[in-house]
């Protein structure tokens, strides 16, 4: 929701995410659910509650997860268990995409599509990039900045943890 939010401003915006895990829209079809920061958001985690400065955070200890893992019933080495997942945690796939991802552990992505009746190749905000790759994160558009960030537990058929095609690209 307050990426939602963030996408109407004109102006910067952080977005401080306290310890937990984050899911994000699951009312879409799986390969669309994702965070999709614009080029104007920051998204800072580790956050306790009680800050009131971005640089009294602490990530190490306040973990700040975005995760795919929409019933959280993943299982080490057990792709079947991630067949319920989002394909993609964070999509930057538009003119306006990108952003800062900061402090962040991004994980739970499955990007594992087979090929059926064009399901493989979809075209998500004007590009069009295979559902196999990127499970973490797919920049089709846009540039997005990774800081102090893990991504973990991923699994897909080719560049399981990040994915940038097209005219986008992660630093």
């Amino acid at each position: 929701e307050a990426l939602d939010i963030a996408r109407s401003r004109c102006g910067p915006v952080e977005i401080w995410l306290a310890a937990g895990t984050y899911l994000p829209d699951f009312s879409v079809p799986l390969w669309r659910a994702s965070f999709r920061p614009t080029s104007n958001v920051t998204i800072l985690g580790g956050f306790a509650g009680w800050e009131t400065e971005a640089d009294e955070r602490d990530p190490q200890s306040n973990h700040s997860i975005l995760s795919g893992d929409r019933f959280g019933n993943d299982k080490a080495d057990d792709l079947e268990s991630m067949s319920d997942n989002a394909y993609r945690v964070v999509v930057s796939a538009s003119e306006r995409g990108g952003g800062v991802i900061d402090g962040v552990i991004i994980s739970g992505g499955h990007a594992a599509a087979i090929d059926f009746a064009g399901f493989y190749n979809r075209t998500y905000c004007g590009s069009t990039s295979p559902l196999s790759r990127g499970a973490g994160v797919t920049v089709l558009s846009g540039s997005l900045t990774l800081r102090n960030s893990t991504i973990t537990d991923c699994a897909g058929q080719s560049s399981v943890a990040v994915s940038a095609s097209g005219i986008g690209s992660v630093r």
